[in-house]
């Protein structure tokens, strides 16, 4: 431990190695930060999660702790290449990830071989280490301050002209990743309008993705006479929900408890009636518009095997099941054989209820069905909202939106208004689409 002084505040510095020793101090008034150096991603944002502020200590782990919330870093590299790291970290507190993985890029064959080598790692640290920590301890003091600034802003009260609101503004907007291939082979779409004025509705639904097209038309559903405003950031189809795998999942992808019993139990049933919820509206709505199979094909999936360690595990997850009483059946390397042409899988494990569409196909045909009172604005992003008396005022580039209700659909960019911090994280996965001959 070592005692410091910044801001005219006492700082005990801890390297902690878990989140319970972490809590286990948190009545200990003079800790403001721990530092964790162990390696293990998960591990720190649990410590993260404790509420206290966290530097992180593995090299390894500079971009994407920094991505989870840590508050600052204890970083041996740094004297290396003190100008691309002061560069790195600039560019994570403005968010700017581009950047940042680019920066990374330069840097990480150097700090794995740090982290590699410790005894060397070690006397390189010591070189300046008193300079540098005390400056990264007033750094994460300073860090804090702002930290606690910046959540006052994006989710909490200020005081506007002696009254108090809840102002909620965007930190960021979504951007395009680059063109589907789902997209790529439709028609091109004539997009719904941009909001360009005032409007009133009952309900704003901020995202114009699965959940917040399905959300519209659940609503017009329940009451036809509901008005509705969907706010989509960009064009419908060219985001997340035009771009992923086309499963719409009615059972989980596996069941991992061995104790399948009492809450857990109730949980598995819970997830699957929201499910299959969710596939009953999407059949409505495929069966109302007339939807053939190359967009909607309620076909089941199978999860194929390639080792005795997958057969091991499909047999598992059958037997869990049976016990939950749901349809499946176990496949034969034969039989799965016959089904993809290929003698690559050793088994599979078949179960009826999933649909399988073509994404971008699906989500433009959820927008372009909808009806008033429901209205969909493309290119249109939600900036800010407030609470204004009894309504929510949203702002957006040329317009503005008053409703009693919001419904945020925007997935991980609710964090962009200041909810969910620091357990939020973006993940891409990425396939390649060929053509067939």
């Amino acid at each position: 431990m070592r005692l410091r002084k910044a801001s005219s505040r006492l700082a005990l510095a801890i390297r902690t190695s878990s989140p319970e020793a972490s809590a286990s101090r948190r009545s200990i008034a003079s800790i403001i930060w721990s530092c964790y150096s162990g390696g293990d991603l998960s591990k720190q944002a649990a410590l993260i999660r404790t509420g206290r502020f966290v530097m992180n200590g593995a090299d390894p782990l500079v971009p994407y702790a920094l991505y989870a919330g840590c508050d600052g870093l204890i970083w041996g590299g740094a004297i290396f290449a003190p100008k691309t790291c002061v560069a790195l970290v600039e560019a994570a507190a403005e968010g700017k990830w581009d950047e940042v993985r680019a920066l990374w890029k330069i840097l990480e064959p150097a700090m794995g071989l740090i982290w590699e080598t410790r005894l060397r790692a070690v006397r390189l640290r010591r070189r300046q280490s008193h300079r540098l920590r005390c400056r990264h301890a007033a750094q994460a003091v300073a860090r804090a301050g702002s930290r606690e600034a910046r959540n006052a802003h994006g989710a909490g009260s200020v005081t506007v002209s002696g009254t108090a609101k809840n102002v909620f503004v965007a930190s960021r907007l979504p951007k395009r990743a680059g063109v589907s291939g789902w997209v790529a082979i439709l028609q091109p779409r004539t997009p719904r309008p941009v909001l360009s004025e005032a409007i009133s509705v009952d309900v704003a639904i901020i995202g114009g993705g699965f959940a917040g097209l399905s959300a519209g038309h659940r609503l017009s559903r329940l009451d036809p006479t509901v008005r509705v405003a969907i706010l989509e950031a960009g064009i419908v189809g060219e985001g997340p929900a035009g771009a992923n795998s086309g499963f719409i999942i009615d059972l989980p992808h596996e069941v991992s408890s061995n104790d399948f019993s009492g809450e857990s139990e109730g949980r598995f049933r819970d997830s699957v009636l929201l499910q299959r919820s969710a596939i009953a509206l999407a059949t409505e709505l495929a069966a109302e518009n007339g939807w053939g199979k190359d967009l909607f094909d309620p076909c089941g999936r199978s999860s194929n095997a390639m080792s005795a360690k997958g057969d091991k595990h499909l047999d598992a997850y059958s037997r869990q099941l049976s016990k939950m009483g749901e349809a499946h059946r176990l496949l034969k390397r034969e039989e799965i054989e016959a089904v993809t042409g290929s003698k690559a899988f050793t088994s599979a494990l078949f179960s009826p209820g999933t649909v399988v569409i073509q994404p971008a196909a699906y989500i433009s045909g959820v927008a372009d069905c909808l009806k008033e009172p429901v209205r969909l604005f493309e290119q249109t992003p939600a900036l800010s909202f407030e609470r204004s008396g009894d309504g929510w005022p949203v702002k957006t580039p040329k317009g503005l939106v008053r409703t009693a209700k919001i419904i945020l659909a925007n997935n991980g960019h609710a964090e962009s208004f200041g909810f969910f911090r620091r357990r939020l994280l973006h993940v891409f996965t990425y396939a390649s689409m060929a053509r067939a001959e």
